[in-house]
């Protein structure tokens, strides 16, 4: 692991333990085991960080996507499965001090999230209408299916909805979950 990375990893971990906003560019020198100058020779700020950290989440949680979309799964346990790797590898970002923090502080953090997410739905959706015969609903326009369940991730997988109503992401991802298993096992698929 080279000293970017280092500096990374330290950082997402004192994310998981104190949110983005509970730490200092001295506590993360600390965990990582450098000098702040070190730090600063390869990031300019503590938000640079963090965003490399969300940037490098992001990257990974896509390359799981697409072989889940590309591989041989069924269709209605993709998105447990999705769900399951985003709390496997977003810990960091699940933790309720994580959503207080990107609610108040990092919005613009939160909105490249939900867009990655909003797009990954789409993918899955896409991936549905292409593969199997929905009868209940073949005339209603493909973009409107996507958009409706995408809006259903928005609304559920966000702070304000978790904090507001004292859900933990965890049980919110996996009864969203269990929502959407129920409704891709009622697609017909023509295989």
């Amino acid at each position: 692991m080279d000293m970017a990375e280092k500096i990374l990893m330290a950082c997402r971990m004192l994310i998981e333990q104190r949110g983005f906003r509970g730490f200092t560019v001295d506590d993360l020198a600390l965990n990582a085991g450098v000098s702040k100058r070190t730090i600063y020779k390869y990031y300019r700020s503590k938000d640079e960080i963090i965003e490399k950290v969300v940037e490098v989440f992001l990257t990974k949680m896509q390359e799981e996507v697409n072989k889940l979309i590309n591989g041989n799964e069924k269709l209605p346990d993709i998105p447990n499965i999705m769900l399951k790797n985003l709390i496997k590898h977003g810990r960091f970002i699940i933790m309720p001090n994580s959503l207080e923090d990107l609610k108040l502080y990092y919005p613009h953090i939160w909105q490249k999230i939900d867009n990655f997410r909003i797009e990954q739905m789409r993918k899955l959706i896409e991936k549905a209408l292409n593969e199997c015969n929905i009868v209940e609903i073949k005339e209603v326009n493909p973009t409107i299916i996507s958009t409706a369940l995408a809006a259903a991730v928005q609304a559920v997988l966000n702070p304000i909805f978790i904090l507001d109503n004292n859900i933990g992401f965890e049980d919110a991802a996996n009864q969203l979950g269990k929502l959407f298993s129920v409704i891709f096992k009622s697609i017909k698929c023509e295989t």
